[in-house]
C-alpha cells in the first residue's frame, strides 16, 4: 500500500506489467483505453537506465553490482535480476558491493571503504547501481563523479517536477525501470550472502547433528535427497499462476542436463533461503503521499503469482526466465527451498519454505485467496512486509463490471488466521497494517478487534504503520501511538519526506515538529518503546529543556533590549547561539534516525 524500505528496496527499479489474465482493478476504462494510456505516460516520462539489447555480454566481462541505499539484511531484488539476467549470457565475474554512508556536515556521503571499493571498480565491463531512498541524493551525485559510466536507477535516482499549487502530488520527469528482458528474470538468490549460510550449510550437510522435532523431521525424510519440498497439487490452484499459456521454451530439457552434469544447487547453498518478491504489482487506493500510483498504477497480478517469489531448487549454473519456472512447476521438476527456523536459544523450531511478499496491498488482490491457500497448503512461512488496508478485513464480498471477484473481510480474516506469517526474519508471528490518516480509524480498530476477538490473533502480532508529519499534528500522531500501545500492538513512526529526500508536512516544504524525531526514535525501537514512557524518554527530555531555556534567556534578552540593558550585539549573539543550537540538535537527530534501517520514506 505504501512504498517503504521493505517494498522499496527489494523493487529498485520499476516494474513492468506483463500480459495478464487478470484485468486493471482501478477504472472502468476498456483494455484499449488503459493501454493507449499506460504507453503515453511511458513515452513521455519513463526511461530504461539500461537496454538489455545493446549490452553485448561476453562470458570474460567483469560486472559490479552496487547496492547504493547501505541497508542490512534487506535484498534488492533489481540487482538479483540483473545478476540472473548477465549469468544467463555466461558472465562468470559479478561481484556485489554495498555501501555504507555516513553524515558529514549534515549531507550524507559514504565512508573510506566504500569510496575506495567504487574507485576500485571502476574500470570493469559494466557497472549498475540502484538507489531506493530519496534521502540517497547527495550520495547519487557523489557516486556518479566517481563512476560516470554507471547505469543508475532506482526511485532514488528518478526526477519529479517540482509540486503545483494545485497539484495533490508532485509529477514525474523522469522515472527509471527495468527493460522487459530483465524484469523478467527469476532472481539470483545466490548474490546475496545469507546470514544463516554456514549455519544452513552445516545442518543440511549432516542433519542428524541437530535436534530437529519430529513433525519437522517427518518433512525433511519425505523430501527427495533428505532435501527441497514437494509442491502440493490443489486443483485448479497455483498459486495464482496462470497456466493457460504455452511456453515454446525448451527449460525442462535443459533442466534435466544442467541437473545431471551440475547437480542441484542444494546442501552447500550460501545464498539466501528467504525469497523475495512481488505477486502483484501497483495498488488499489491513489493515496497522495504515495509513490506507488505514480510508478506502477493500479492494482495488477502478475501472471507468475507466487511461483516467481517462492525460492526453488535449481541447478548450478540454471538462471531462468519467469516463464520457464512456470514452465518447471508444471512439469513437476521444481522442490522448494527449505528455511531452517531456530528460536531465540538457537535450537531449531521449525523447517519450511520462507518467502517475502512486497504487494502494496496484499489483501486487495482478487487472487489473495488462492494465494494464501497455496501458501497454507505447503506449509510455507510467509513475511507480509507492507502495510496492509485494514479496512478490507471487514469489507464485503464485490463483483467488479469485468467479473473480477474481490473476497469478503471474513474469508481474508480467516485465511490469515490460518497462514503461518512471520517478520522478515522469522523469529515472531507478525503481520503489517497501515493506518495513515486519522479519519479511518474507526474502520482500522475494526478490522484489528475482528481478526482477535473472532479469529484468534493477538494484538502483539500486528504492527502498524503510522503515517506521520504528512497532515496530522504532532498530537494527533502521539494520540495514535499511544492507542495503539495501549492495545499491545506494535505502531511503526513513517516520517514523512518530499520526492527530493527532503522533509515536508503535506508536501510543502515546512520542517517537521522537532518532537516528531523523537517520537519515531522512541516508538521504532522496541527496547525503548515497551521499557520506558514517552514522558521519560530522556533524549526527548533534554532537549525539551533546553529549548525551554533557551526561551527563557530569549525573552529575558528581548526584554532587557527594550529597557536599553542589553545591546544590539548582544542580542543578535543569542539569535546565533539559538541557530547553532538547532542546527546542532538537527544534526545529532538525523544521526540517531539514520540507524533506523526500517525508516520508511514516502513521497509526495
Amino acid at each position: 500500500m505504501r512504498w517503504n524500505v521493505h517494498g522499496a528496496l527489494l523493487n529498485s527499479c520499476f516494474y513492468q506489467s506483463f500480459p495478464l489474465k487478470h484485468a486493471n482493478l482501478t477504472n472502468s476504462m476498456n483494455e484499449k483505453e488503459k493501454s493507449d494510456m499506460i504507453t503515453e505516460k511511458r513515452e513521455k516520462y519513463y526511461t530504461y537506465p539500461v537496454k538489455a539489447n545493446s549490452l553485448n555480454i561476453k562470458p570474460t566481462d567483469r560486472v559490479v553490482l552496487i547496492d547504493g541505499d547501505g541497508s542490512n539484511g534487506v535484498d534488492n531484488l533489481a540487482l538479483m535480476k540483473i545478476s540472473a539476467y548477465e549469468k544467463r549470457f555466461g558472465v562468470q565475474q559479478v561481484r556485489l558491493v554495498k555501501l555504507k554512508h555516513q553524515r558529514k556536515n549534515r549531507i550524507l556521503g559514504l565512508t573510506d571503504e566504500s569510496i575506495r571499493e567504487l574507485y576500485e571498480v571502476r574500470n570493469y565491463d559494466r557497472i549498475y547501481c540502484s538507489f531506493i531512498f530519496t534521502r540517497s541524493k547527495s550520495v547519487v551525485e557523489l557516486v556518479r563523479r566517481i563512476l560516470p559510466n554507471a547505469y543508475f536507477g532506482g526511485t532514488g535516482t528518478d526526477e519529479y517536477h517540482p509540486k503545483g499549487e494545485n497539484d495533490l502530488r508532485s509529477q514525474p520527469k523522469a522515472i527509471t525501470q527495468l527493460p522487459p528482458e530483465i524484469n523478467n528474470m527469476y532472481p539470483d538468490y545466490e548474490l546475496y550472502e545469507s546470514e544463516e549460510a554456514d549455519d544452513n550449510v552445516a545442518f543440511w550437510s549432516n542433519p542428524d547433528m541437530f535436534h530437529v522435532p519430529k513433525n519437522e523431521m517427518k518433512k525433511i525424510l519425505r523430501s527427495p535427497n533428505r532435501y527441497g519440498f514437494k509442491p502440493v497439487e490443489i486443483e485448479g490452484n497455483d498459486g495464482g499462476s496462470d497456466m493457460s499459456f504455452q511456453p515454446k521454451s525448451e527449460a525442462v530439457e535443459l533442466f534435466d542436463a544442467m541437473s545431471d552434469a551440475n547437480g542441484l544447487n542444494t546442501i552447500t547453498f550460501r545464498g539466501s533461503t528467504r525469497s523475495i518478491g512481488k505477486s502483484a504489482s501497483g495498488c488499489s487506493r491513489r493515496c497522495t503521499f504515495c509513490v506507488v500510483p505514480v510508478l506502477e498504477g493500479g492494482l495488477v497480478p502478475h501472471y507468475y503469482g507466487l511461483l516467481g517469489v517462492i525460492s526453488w531448487v535449481l541447478p548450478h549454473g540454471f538462471y531462468p526466465t519467469m516463464e520457464e519456472i512456470v514452465e518447471l512447476y508444471r512439469a513437476r521438476r521444481l522442490l522448494m527451498r527449505p528455511h531452517v527456523f531456530r528460536n531465540s536459544k538457537g535450537k531449531i523450531k521449525r523447517i519450511a519454505p520462507f518467502m517475502t511478499i512486497s504487494d502494496n496491498n496484499f489483501p486487495a488482490d482478487p487472487t489473495c485467496l488462492e494465494k494464501m491457500d497455496f501458501m497454507i497448503a505447503n506449509d510455507i512461512s510467509v513475511n507480509l512486509n507492507q502495510g496492509a488496508d485494514a479496512r478490507l478485513l471487514t469489507a464485503k464480498k464485490r463483483v467488479d463490471s469485468d467479473g473480477t471477484v474481490h473476497p469478503s473481510g471474513d474469508e481474508i480474516c480467516e485465511r490469515l488466521s490460518k497462514l503461518q506469517f512471520t517478520n522478515f526474519k522469522g523469529t515472531a508471528k507478525q503481520l503489517h497494517f497501515s493506518w495513515d490518516f486519522l479519519g479511518v480509524e474507526r474502520l482500522v480498530m475494526a478490522g484489528l478487534h475482528k481478526l482477535v476477538h473472532q479469529y484468534g490473533l493477538s494484538y502483539r502480532n500486528f504492527t502498524i504503520y503510522c503515517l506521520s508529519g504528512f497532515n496530522t499534528t504532532f498530537e494527533e500522531d502521539l494520540e495514535r501511538v499511544m492507542k495503539l500501545r495501549a492495545l499491545r500492538a506494535d505502531p511503526f513512526v513513517m516520517v514523512f519526506r518530499n520526492v527530493d529526500g527532503s522533509e515536508g508536512t503535506n508536501g510543502e516544504g515546512k520542517l517537521h515538529d522537532w518532537r516528531l524525531k523523537h517520537l519515531a526514535r522512541w516508538t521504532n525501537n522496541k527496547y525503548l518503546f515497551r521499557a520506558t514512557e514517552w514522558d521519560s524518554y530522556d533524549a526527548y527530555l533534554k532537549e525539551k529543556k533546553a529549548r525551554a531555556e533557551l526561551k527563557v534567556r530569549q525573552e529575558q534578552f528581548r526584554k532587557g533590549f527594550y529597557e536599553g540593558q542589553i545591546t544590539l550585539f548582544d542580542l543578535l549573539a543569542l539569535d546565533e547561539e539559538i541557530d547553532q543550537f538547532n542546527a546542532e540538535e538537527y544534526e545529532r537527530q538525523l544521526d540517531l534516525f539514520d540507524w533506523l534501517t526500517e525508516t520508511y520514506v514516502l513521497h509526495a
